[in-house]
């Protein structure tokens, strides 16, 4: 599958310089100007050198290989759509961000100069993007304004090995008092395994402690989600008032239950997953 990686990065420079112009208008004290990203940071000097590599082009030609190869051609355009919309926010937050407030006193003159033309840049890039996207979507037959794709749902992806598995596990936890009875089989099947439609989500009533659910989200999607488990327990998972847990409780509640074997609870999640292999 063609991966876009000069679209990716142009996307996630857009990000940065709009953020960080928010930032600088918004501090008190003098910020330094650098662009941070997962584990790295950005200098000017190396924004701007990333920007060069992310040329109108090639980011063009990664589209429309990917758009060719495709078999989802709908689908294709309204994924493209939603980003489009969203980019198009962001420059226009730093064109405005750029135009209202003076950058000058954050920047040397040349850099300054420098990061103006950068903006530019921005918007040119994405206009003879979208311009070619215009021409390779009226090539495809697929008309303008689509209908945007409804906001996905939390779910793990934990992996069916017996079909009969989503059914069993919803059934025991109801048996063993973990989840309240009224949840309904789509749910869980949903939420745990991603299988069926998002129509049914709704957040899944936990009965017992933090420290427990903890251990639940560790045992059964510590494998499939390992990454971003404790985020979609956040999401997916309410008290019986209705309230979410914690994401900080949750995971830091993995160690208490790694010292706390004896629970009664813990015992029965253990043997849930024995009854389901």
């Amino acid at each position: 599958m063609k991966i876009l990686q000069k679209s990716l990065c142009f996307i996630k420079l857009v990000t940065l310089l709009s953020d960080k112009l928010d930032e600088l208008i918004t501090a008190s004290d003098d910020i330094a100007v650098s662009f941070e990203f997962r584990f790295s940071t950005f200098t000017l000097e190396q924004f701007l050198y990333h920007l060069r590599m992310c040329s109108a082009d090639l980011i063009s030609a990664e589209i429309i290989e990917l758009c060719l190869s495709t078999t989802q051609i709908t689908l294709f355009f309204k994924l493209f759509d939603s980003q489009v919309k969203r980019t198009a926010s962001q420059i226009g937050n730093i064109q405005r961000q750029w135009n209202r407030y003076d950058f000058r006193h954050y920047f040397p003159p040349e850099q300054y100069t420098r990061l103006d033309g950068a903006i530019n840049i921005l918007s040119t890039t994405y206009d003879n993007v979208l311009e070619t996207t215009s021409r390779l979507r009226l090539f495809a037959g697929v008309p303008d304004n689509l209908p945007d794709i409804p906001p996905s749902k939390p779910h793990f992806n934990r992996y069916v090995i017996k079909t009969d598995e989503p059914g069993q596990l919803h059934a025991l936890l109801i048996r063993y008092k973990l989840i309240h009875s009224n949840t309904r089989p789509e749910t869980t099947a949903y939420i745990f395994y991603g299988i069926g439609s998002p129509s049914s989500w709704q957040p899944v009533t936990w009965l017992e402690t933090v420290a427990d659910l903890s251990y639940f989200v560790d045992m059964f999607f510590g494998i499939s989600d390992q990454r971003n488990k404790w985020r979609t327990a956040h999401d997916s998972f309410c008290d019986k008032r209705r309230h979410k847990f914690n994401y900080n409780s949750l995971r830091g509640k993995q160690y208490n239950y790694l010292s706390n074997h004896s629970s009664e609870t813990l015992r029965i999640i253990d043997h849930i997953r024995r009854e389901l292999k």
